[in-house]
């Protein structure tokens, strides 16, 4: 489990646009894509990921799964891909 903050999560909520279940301006093709090259995680179909849910959801799966290092090197890749 990453050791994010409260406030650390609620920043990037915002700031990804994680209010309506979107993140950024990934499609679910896109975001599985992403993912999967960023952090090499099957969002949809790997163990602990196959239950379906938006994409905020599944983002805030893997902060609440996996370790700091893996979530920081998503975090880092997504907002290059913000700017």
């Amino acid at each position: 489990m990453a050791n994010l903050s409260m406030k650390e999560k609620a920043t990037f909520e915002e700031l990804f646009e994680m209010n309506t279940g979107y993140v950024i301006d990934f499609s679910n093709s896109s975001f599985a894509r992403f993912i999967g090259e960023t952090i090499n995680i099957d969002i949809y179909n790997g163990p602990g990921y196959t239950e379906y849910s938006s994409k905020a959801n599944k983002l805030r799966q893997i902060w609440s799964n996996e370790p700091d290092n893996v979530v920081g090197t998503l975090l880092s890749e997504m907002l290059s891909h913000y700017e």
